[in-house]
């Protein structure tokens, strides 16, 4: 698994050191690669929720990763105004759920298996309705807030 730790050890390392000296294997292609793995910090499967909101932006603004053509913060972030220019025509809860996967506080990053809810969700309510005519509350699907 790409989680599994690496320890660093030496001959003189005790057991309860041996604890403490490990971190994160790097496994990825820096455009989709989460900032906590580019600034070697420890992570967890949230590094994988990032990857996939940057994949989603490639989507919605159909542009590459490439920070020329995806707008990225100096945080290695993405550049949330800068990607609603290029994805004026997404539904509100497309765009909403890539800026929540792409977002800098993993925090805020969603589950799978909410991410997955989420857009059963919204399959089920847009059946048989137009996407872009939807009531206000849907577009708050995958939001932070309503504001």
């Amino acid at each position: 698994r790409v989680f599994q730790p690496i320890e660093f050890v030496d001959e003189n390392t005790t057991s309860s050191e041996m604890k403490k000296k490990y971190r994160m294997t790097i496994v990825g292609s820096p455009y989709w690669m989460a900032p906590e793995m580019l600034r070697g910090d420890v992570y967890d499967e949230k590094v994988d929720i990032f990857s996939y909101g940057i994949v989603l932006c490639e989507i919605i603004a159909r542009v590459k990763a490439d920070p020329e053509q995806l707008p990225r913060l100096s945080n290695f972030g993405l550049d949330e105004l800068g990607f609603r220019k290029l994805s004026s025509g997404s539904p509100p809860p497309f765009f909403n759920l890539a800026v929540r996967c792409s977002s800098i506080n993993t925090d805020n990053r969603p589950y799978f298996h909410k991410i997955e809810n989420g857009l059963n969700l919204l399959l089920e309510l847009i059946k048989d309705t137009d996407i872009y005519n939807l009531p206000e509350d849907f577009y708050y699907i995958f939001s932070l807030t309503r504001s």
